[in-house]
């Protein structure tokens, strides 16, 4: 019989928390820490402890939905630096250990149903010489050109994460990630690596400076199970592959794997509530991710991301954001004209024509006395109507003008280019069927969008060509207008509208020489088409609603006609013997000039058009993992039918890691016995221990596996309210053979009748925590790594939380143990 010892392990903290939950898997897998969630005005919170009982952080995991938001599981990213959080209403979210700030959310679509699992499951490559590695890059590919190219100006809104590194020190900031447009949101793309898509980051981060041969993350996979019988798969726990039904309802009580490979694992499920549990796993093999596709996606994800981005900043600043009192740099030539209307008007009856009075001025030096009021004094006025001052208007004009042109050839144009790259890889994928045929690629959908790539391309190459253009009249303009600001005489307009140079002719005599400052030309282009108006406008008009250009630039040009010299000559023989020959030209230069400009232009528009379409094409590709996955059908369907005689058990699942054998550990409740299944290919085999110890019969109130030889349990003798921790050696017992059965709790039906051994406790420890028989639930989390043999026992009922190192044996007072209390 089984003696239960008081001092076997020792204590770290003992620690006092209401209303708070122990989920399995809380333990840092490589770390001496472990997560609690705690539950105050009806939401959760997701706090970080260290094991010796202080709290490191705690943070809201709330979404800010209409509904109450509870915590439904969790699990470790593989390199231990990220949380995973299953979340009611159905999502997942990303969490940073350093502070718990939610890195990522993942809208799931389930219907009328509950996460009830998750899980993310480790990738080991096989190891690879050192002179082969090309970071699985194609010499030649999308993804190796854009390595080669260089980075894109940086983009500082694009994404501020903190670069911290570990660290506990002082209170960290909560930041939530910036909402997303539904296009970007709902786009499949792996973790955030901006180098990797040709654009450089505004703050280098470890995660862009990480080697992927480092990264333990990298082919990772996550499931997150719901109790439909619905699989969520994700790749490196964020790039969707689509869902997986399991062909009935059931919840997934365990899921594992024993190949290097995660897209083949190994789970056991319970159909409906209170139904059997499927005693030998069921295999579901998943098509192997192609990262090149996930690549691809994020890599076009970012291009067009950014695209928008610096579009939006560029509509931003020549039209205004549309709310409050942001305005636009287009407004200002409006504001100035409306002002001069109004000092014209002050001094005439007549009808303003202040564009006339410009030209005037321009044309024949003779200013009206409005426009003289105007441009001596405007910087005195006040009031609303106010006109801004001129030092302003070309402060903010030039710098607009400016960010437009290099926006436009510097970010928008390079990053099509690479956009289109990417989408080219993807046609190619689309006419190779055997090796890309399940990620179902529409070639002709992939041609409309490389169609619509190389228009943006166009019109991102004419609006810095036009706004080239509109800034050299602008300076014009300013430089005309300026000199134009002196009093007015005869004599005196003339040396102000010139610069006056003295020169000695042959007979030395001095020559006075007005050279004008400006190029009045364009100066009466800007008058006539840039103050009330300008050409730029086209390319902003609707903001990102806007009309969806559907003609290329290129595709009204004039067609390029190869003639050779002779030709040519014998063209102007004719021309000059019959000038009627000239009505014979076939091309109207000045209607194709027309059509050029009547063309719609918005490239945001434009643009959004872009993300759609290519977001449908990669998210359809991204699931091509689960609609080639293979399914045995049937297995599930036979643990129902016992349902009336299947007895109430708890369980826990556990893979060694040095033979590869599954073993499950499962309590019957009304029996007191505890048996451990041990599961091969071959055989399933079953021990029986019986929950007695000293001073009688007890109870298991939760349990874990510890490590590869041990069972840790929570045992409460009968009629007693202590509660003891103990390690049960699983592997010393013997084990019998038992004929095949569908469902677990068939086998503990059969087992019933066997006799038992009593439980082969290895080490124990009496808590301080009380909980009496049906007062709360009494949860438990350890890690059995080497170095890191940890374990954590909390109780609902009472709110106590006692933590303990289970590697050594106390040998007094331990001074490391803390009692706090929250």
């Amino acid at each position: 019989m089984a003696s239960l010892a008081t001092t076997d392990f020792v204590p770290l903290a003992t620690t006092k928390i209401p209303n708070a939950r122990l989920l399995p898997g809380a333990c840092s897998p490589d770390k001496d820490l472990f997560l609690l969630v705690t539950r105050a005005q009806n939401k959760d919170r997701l706090a970080l402890w260290k094991i010796k009982g202080a709290k490191k952080w705690e943070v809201e995991v709330c979404n800010e939905l209409p509904e109450p938001e509870s915590i439904a599981a969790i699990a470790w990213s593989p390199d231990g630096l990220t949380i995973l959080v299953a979340h009611h209403p159905p999502r997942l979210s990303l969490h940073s250990i350093q502070d718990g700030q939610e890195l990522q959310s993942i809208p799931l679509r389930v219907d009328n149903s509950n996460l009830t699992g998750v899980w993310w499951l480790k990738n080991t490559p096989q190891p690879v010489p050192e002179v082969w590695k090309r970071e699985e890059l194609i010499p030649g590919s999308a993804l190796s050109t854009l390595q080669n190219l260089p980075l894109l100006d940086p983009f500082k809104d694009y994404y501020q994460p903190s670069n911290e590194g570990f660290s506990f020190g002082g209170q960290a900031t909560r930041k939530r990630t910036p909402s997303l447009p539904p296009v970007i949101a709902s786009w499949p793309t792996l973790s955030r690596n901006l180098v990797q898509s040709s654009i450089a980051p505004s703050e280098f981060t470890p995660q862009d400076q990480q080697d992927d041969d480092e990264n333990l993350d990298r082919d990772s996979l996550v499931l997150a199970a719901d109790a439909s019988g619905t699989l969520h798969c994700f790749l490196d726990g964020v790039f969707p592959l689509g869902t997986l039904f399991l062909g009935t309802p059931c919840t997934v009580a365990s899921l594992y794997t024993r190949t290097p490979n995660p897209s083949r694992f190994l789970l056991h499920a319970q159909r409906g509530e209170g139904g059997g549990t499927n005693a030998r796993p069921l295999p579901v093999h998943l098509a192997t991710p192609r990262r090149d596709v996930a690549q691809a996606s994020s890599a076009a994800r970012d291009l067009v991301w950014y695209t928008m981005r610096v579009l939006r900043e560029m509509r931003e600043t020549w039209v205004g954001t549309g709310t409050g009192n942001a305005e636009g740099v287009a407004g200002l030539g409006k504001r100035w004209m409306a002002g001069l209307e109004g000092r014209i008007k002050a001094h005439t009856s007549q009808p303003p024509h202040p564009i006339l009075d410009l030209t005037t001025l321009l044309t024949t030096g003779r200013i009206s006395d409005g426009l003289h009021d105007m441009l001596t004094g405007a910087e005195k006025m006040s009031g609303p109507d106010r006109p801004v001052p001129l030092s302003k208007w070309e402060t903010s004009m030039n710098d607009a003008l400016v960010k437009l042109r290099d926006y436009a050839e510097r970010r928008v144009y390079p990053a099509c280019q690479r956009l289109l790259v990417v989408l080219q890889d993807v046609r190619g994928w689309s006419q190779l069927p055997h090796q890309y045929g399940s990620f179902e690629i529409d070639g002709s959908a992939v041609n409309e969008a490389i169609v619509r790539v190389r228009r943006a391309c166009e019109l991102s190459v004419w609006l810095a060509s036009v706004t080239r253009d509109e800034l050299e009249r602008f300076r014009n303009f300013i430089a005309w207008l300026k000199t134009g600001a002196s009093p007015f005489s005869a004599d005196a307009s003339r040396t102000d509208l010139h610069c006056v140079v003295e020169t000695m002719n042959a007979s030395s005599e001095t020559t006075t020489v007005y050279a004008i400052k400006h190029d009045v030309l364009e100066v009466n282009e800007y008058i006539a088409h840039g103050l009330m108006g300008s050409v730029i406008d086209a390319w902003f008009t609707g903001g990102e609603k806007g009309k969806i250009p559907q003609v290329s630039p290129s595709a009204r040009r004039v067609p390029p006609v190869v003639k050779n010299l002779s030709s040519v000559l014998e063209e102007a023989k004719i021309a000059l013997k019959d000038l009627q020959s000239r009505k014979k030209q076939p091309t109207d230069y000045m209607n194709v000039g027309q059509e050029i400009e009547s063309l719609d232009r918005n490239l945001e528009a434009l643009m959004n058009d872009v993300a759609e379409r290519c977001r449908d094409i990669f998210a359809k590709a991204a699931g091509a993992a689960t609609r080639a996955a293979t399914l045995p059908e049937g297995v599930l369907a036979a643990t129902h039918a016992m349902q009336a005689s299947l007895p109430q058990v708890t369980m826990c699942d556990r893979v060694r890691e040095t033979d590869g054998l599954h073993y499950a550990a499962v309590y019957n409740v009304s029996s007191r016995k505890l048996f451990i299944q041990r599961l091969s290919e071959e055989r399933l085999e079953t021990a029986v221990l019986d929950v007695v110890v000293e001073s009688g019969p007890a109870d298991i109130v939760a349990m874990d596996f510890f490590d590869d030889e041990t069972l840790a349990v929570a045992l409460r003798p009968a009629n007693a309210n202590r509660i003891y921790l103990a390690l049960v050696d699983y592997t010393s017992v013997d084990y019998a053979f038992l004929p095949p059965a569908d469902a677990r709790e068939h086998y503990i039906v059969v087992a019933q009748d066997l006799d038992g051994v009593p439980l082969p406790i290895r080490q124990s420890r009496e808590l301080h925590m009380r909980v009496p028989h049906g007062e709360g639930e009494v949860q438990i989390a350890v890690n059995g790594r080497v170095g890191r043999r940890v374990g954590c026992v909390y109780a609902s009922a009472t709110g106590d939380l006692e933590t303990f190192d289970l590697e050594g044996e106390e040998e007094g007072e331990d001074e490391d143990m803390q009692d706090v209390s929250y």
